[in-house]
């Protein structure tokens, strides 16, 4: 596809890094995302031919990609937690923000495994007082957000991993997920 490939964070073209294209003309309405995602004047080269091209600006599309040796992209995931389910992008903070809002749940994250029927296995991995269940979860976001954001599994945990900087371990817990995936 002309005028896309991968760059580092630096702007840099890399074979493994986020996507980028350049026939976007940015975020309607949207200046201030619009000038985040701009990398300036990188498309010099078709990524795929080599061949020198004119300077245009391209867009930070925020996906993680892999250009492989023909210049097809594999796409890898995404930089932020933005996944498409069923047709809908969704935030996996939002999903994170309702069943935070449960007054019994001390902490959560949500995880998203690539799933070929719904495009992606929403699973809530939640810490909670004691008493409250998975089916506790799933009814509560039922009634806060809409049925494509409800997460399909919930693994409840005495607490949440963390990081060696006490963050929640994200990673982790994907891999734990995606490992457990065909549990449902």
């Amino acid at each position: 596809m002309p005028g896309c490939g991968t760059t580092d964070r630096r702007g840099r073209l890399n074979p493994d890094a986020e996507s980028y294209g350049g026939s976007n003309r940015g975020n309607m309405g949207a200046i201030e995302a619009t000038e985040e995602a701009i990398v300036n004047s990188l498309i010099t080269a078709q990524p795929t031919t080599g061949v020198d091209g004119p300077r245009e600006p391209a867009y930070r599309t925020g996906g993680l990609v892999r250009q492989e040796a023909d210049g097809t992209l594999t796409f890898l995931g995404r930089r932020d937690n933005q996944i498409k389910r069923r047709g809908y992008r969704i935030e996996l903070g939002d999903i994170e923000a309702a069943i935070l809002q449960h007054p019994e749940v001390v902490e959560c994250a949500v995880s998203a495994v690539p799933d070929d029927a719904s495009g992606m296995f929403l699973v809530a991995h939640v810490s909670a007082k004691e008493g409250v269940g998975p089916r506790d979860i799933v009814r509560f976001c039922a009634e806060r957000i809409p049925k494509y954001m409800v997460p399909d599994r919930v693994d409840m945990l005495a607490g949440l991993p963390k990081t060696a900087t006490a963050k929640i371990d994200r990673a982790g817990l994907a891999r734990s997920a995606a490992e457990h995936a065909g549990e449902h």
